[in-house]
């Protein structure tokens, strides 16, 4: 074995052994002769993983550029007079907008075009979805998205879009009838409810999206059928031609299901 590294403590060794295995089992024998792993049951063990799949080409050098669609620009140029500027109002943004403003992004250098969500949903920034899978009509509904899509890869750029599948607005169709019917429901199991009738305010009955979010129930992303409608949404995207996607909240979805998603980027990205 070749030592690589020390410190104080610990020394660090490498080896290239053959083999095709996907475990290892080894032992070593000190300077003073002394046996560490062996015949006698004591052999070190470990797990040969696969090596993480590399990021596309086109990810490894991108400049990335990312459009809160509704705060960036109207397609015609014409922004409706704001009565207030919060986080709750409409400012008119929409996908014409960004598409007549591709020439501009790249000229700045802009590789890759990154859209906060672009589906139905109560507010402005569109994370608080009533449907996860369709766009946005006030957008350009999926005519104005097929255009985006065909005009950023005209222009030599990819398109990332932005899902968020931890949580719904509790507007979302599939929550309301959870709100009407509770366990007799059929999408009872797929929220994180454990009061019904289900009310407005700080404790509604369910589980929420982070403090004071109250309107956006959770997802129970252990229920299988919960992980289909996400791998089947994030596939949609797909479909409907983007090159990528960024996950909201990843760090809130279980790993088995990001590795669900990572797979089905990899078998569809080009």
């Amino acid at each position: 074995m070749r030592p690589t590294d020390a410190t104080a403590t610990h020394q660090w060794f490498e080896a290239t052994v053959a083999g095709a295995g996907r475990r290892l089992a080894y032992g070593f024998v000190t300077d003073d002769g002394a046996l560490v792993g062996g015949p006698d049951g004591r052999w070190l063990e470990a797990a040969i993983a696969e090596l993480p799949a590399a990021p596309p080409r086109w990810w490894r050098d991108a400049v990335v550029y990312t459009v809160f669609v509704d705060r960036f620009r109207h397609g015609d140029d014409r922004w409706p007079a704001p009565t207030r500027w919060d986080r709750d109002h409409r400012a008119g943004g929409d996908l014409a907008g960004v598409v007549a403003a591709l020439p501009y992004l790249a000229d700045l250098g802009v590789t890759v075009l990154h859209l906060t969500p672009v589906v139905p949903a109560p507010s402005p920034h569109r994370y608080d979805a009533t449907a996860l899978d369709a766009i946005d009509p006030a957008l350009g509904g999926d005519a104005g998205f097929a255009r985006l899509v065909a005009a950023v890869h005209d222009a030599g750029l990819r398109l990332c879009a932005d899902v968020a599948v931890t949580h719904v607005h509790r507007d979302h169709p599939w929550f309301q009838d959870v709100r009407a019917r509770g366990p007799a429901s059929p999408w009872w199991s797929w929220f994180r409810v454990h009061r019904w009738p289900c009310f407005d305010g700080p404790d509604p009955g369910y589980d929420h999206y982070q403090k004071g979010q109250w309107q956006e129930p959770l997802f129970e992303l252990g229920e299988p059928a919960v992980a289909d409608h996400v791998a089947a949404v994030v596939a949609g995207w797909f479909e409907r031609g983007v090159d990528g996607v960024r996950v909201d909240a990843a760090a809130d979805v279980p790993a088995p299901l990001l590795a669900r998603i990572a797979a089905t980027a990899r078998a569809r990205r080009a």
